[in-house]
């Protein structure tokens, strides 16, 4: 057996005495069961190659801006200047042409003197930033300008009610074209997203007639209590954009 290369092991016997074991080299008897395992090994690694393909990385969508947001405060524990004023500053800083808040208990609007004040102050350090704009002041620099708009319980169905009256007692065909001039004068128009704060499962009367197109979301309340930070605005932008719009068709 020593020219086919055996090897000598020691073992230990029951009387602790040393024997001498002869066999066969091990190369021999192992080499053909390490050669299949190396083939088949190569093959799968083959096979996973071959069919494996990267997942591809999915797109975050492109951020789109609507033109008109709204902001709807069904519960009045939310209602706070703190975080109208950050609505407001974040809108100038996305590119917001229009924003309208709605609160059926008239707190913001009973305040808007208050409001105005705060934003003066506010953006008293940032002269570069775009104008803010209620409904009723100048419309100087409307194109560059935030419009804001303030609506109470008044301004709810009771609207669609005067423009229809409006309507009815003048020469004007009532159309659904004519509806919309009426409310536009009431400065209600369709916003494009409309960002819901409360736990109520209702709109709390805001203007029906123009949500036709309207993108809703709702939350319960916002994430840091009487402020809106900017990763959060951001996070209702991105939601917005994600959606499917097709207007209708």
């Amino acid at each position: 057996m020593d020219g086919l290369g055996a090897s000598h092991c020691y073992l230990r016997g029951p009387s602790d005495s040393l024997t001498v074991v002869e066999h066969c080299d091990k190369k021999l008897e192992t080499s053909p069961i390490l050669f299949v395992n190396y083939i088949f090994g190569f093959l799968l690694l083959l096979r996973t190659l071959l069919v494996f393909q990267p997942m591809p990385k999915k797109e975050s969508p492109k951020l789109v801006i609507p033109k008109h947001m709204a902001v709807v405060f069904t519960d009045d524990a939310h209602v706070y200047l703190s975080c109208l004023i950050d609505i407001i500053a974040h809108s100038v800083f996305y590119g917001i042409e229009k924003l309208t808040f709605f609160d059926p208990w008239c707190i913001l609007e009973s305040r808007k003197y208050e409001i105005t004040a705060e934003l003066r102050k506010f953006f008293e350090s940032r002269p570069n930033q775009r104008r803010i704009l209620f409904n009723e002041e100048s419309d100087g620099e409307a194109t560059k300008a935030l419009r804001v708009t303030i609506l109470g319980s008044n301004d709810g169905r009771a609207s669609l009610v005067r423009a229809c009256k409006q309507l009815c007692h003048s020469t004007e065909e009532v159309s659904i074209a004519s509806v919309y001039e009426k409310l536009a004068t009431e400065h209600i128009q369709d916003p494009d997203f409309l960002l819901k704060v409360g736990n109520l499962n209702s709109l709390a009367g805001y203007p029906p007639w123009n949500l036709r197109i309207t993108e809703l979301l709702s939350i319960s309340s916002f994430e840091v209590p009487n402020r809106v930070q900017d990763y959060e605005f951001l996070r209702f932008l991105q939601t917005y954009s994600s959606r499917d719009r097709r207007l209708g068709k």
